[in-house]
C-alpha cells in the first residue's frame, strides 16, 4: 500500500507505488538524466532549487533523485527553506534502476 511522504527518504520500491503523487526532480547532470531517467522526471540543477520552489505544484511534495545522497538532502533542504514538501530518493538513481523501476532511455 502507498503511503504519501512528505519528508524524509523514500524507497524505489515505495516511490514506484505511488509515482504520480510526486513531482520529481532530478539533480544529476544534464548528460546523465538525458542518458536515463524515472518517467515525468524534470532535470534541474541544485544552484536552480530556490527559484523553482516557486513554480511546482505545493499540493504535491518534490522527490529529489540525485547520484549522491548528500547533496540530494541539501537540495532538499533548499526546497523545503523555500516551503515546499520535498524528500529524497533513497539511494538516488542507481537503487530505483536496481529495483527495476521503470526507466525512459534515450540513446
Amino acid at each position: 500500500m502507498h503511503t504519501l511522504r512528505r519528508s524524509g527518504t523514500i524507497t524505489a520500491a515505495e516511490l514506484s507505488a505511488g509515482l504520480r503523487d510526486y513531482i520529481v526532480l532530478d539533480t544529476r547532470p544534464s548528460v546523465a538524466w538525458e542518458r536515463n531517467h524515472l518517467p515525468g522526471s524534470r532535470n534541474v540543477q541544485a544552484s536552480e532549487l530556490a527559484a523553482l520552489a516557486l513554480e511546482i505544484d505545493a499540493r504535491l511534495p518534490a522527490v529529489i533523485v540525485s547520484d549522491d545522497g548528500t547533496a540530494a538532502a541539501q537540495s532538499a533542504a533548499v526546497l523545503k527553506a523555500n516551503g515546499r514538501d520535498a524528500i529524497v530518493l533513497d539511494g538516488g538513481y542507481h537503487a530505483w534502476e536496481a529495483a527495476g523501476g521503470c526507466v525512459v532511455h534515450h540513446p
